[in-house]
């Protein structure tokens, strides 16, 4: 699935066809620093800096691997990246280490692949009525689809949380060993890890 992916990114690429790619920028310098600290609170020794941060990144998580901070240390990993979106202005995929990645294999259920599938044949089945799209609109695609893809996270996030909150409702009064997950001036997240749940205290 990556590699198709791939390919179809750089079959864009080389011949100049303007289109929608999945991109990813690296980690903002203040989130990594975060993180940095937070690994070496962890006794980690290794430096996250001077290039290729991504399997830096990716070594440090699977030194913890199996270790109680695991999870935390995933949590915030995952704060301190930033989000993956639409554009036609291709800058990588920090996140999976590609330089050209474009989502290309689910055409049924996200209408981006949907995108990807027109401007491929619109190369390669020219006469069949496929046309290019311009920049301007796949900027606006772009815009428009990255929103609705952080809408329908924030939507499942909600409904999990609702079905969590129904489940620990059966448990209250018990106590439970937990792990702080984040620290906030309201307060703390606590993260029960016998049932993924967390809470604020």
């Amino acid at each position: 699935m990556l590699m198709a992916n791939v390919a179809v990114a750089r079959f864009f690429k080389a011949n100049d066809i303007p289109a929608l790619y999945r991109i990813h920028d690296e980690p903002a310098t203040e989130a990594m620093q975060n993180l940095i600290a937070f690994l070496r609170a962890f006794s980690y020794k290794e430096k996250l800096s001077k290039g290729h941060l991504q399997k830096k990144i990716t070594k440090a998580l699977e030194f913890f691997k199996g270790h109680p901070k695991e999870h935390i240390l995933h949590m915030l990993t995952l704060r301190s990246l930033a989000q993956a979106k639409y554009s036609p202005n291709n800058v990588g995929h920090f996140g999976l280490g590609f330089a050209d990645y474009a989502h290309f294999t689910s055409p049924i259920r996200r209408y981006p692949d949907l995108i990807v599938h027109r401007l491929l044949k619109s190369k390669l089945y020219s006469r069949k009525g496929y046309r290019l799209i311009s920049m301007g609109d796949l900027e606006t695609s772009g815009t428009v689809l990255s929103a609705a893809e952080q809408r329908s996270v924030k939507a499942e996030r909600q409904i999990r949380a609702i079905k969590k909150a129904r489940f620990m409702s059966k448990h209250v009064g018990e106590e439970f060993d937990g792990v702080i997950s984040s620290v906030t001036k309201f307060g703390l997240f606590v993260l029960l890890r016998q049932f993924d749940v967390d809470g604020l205290i």
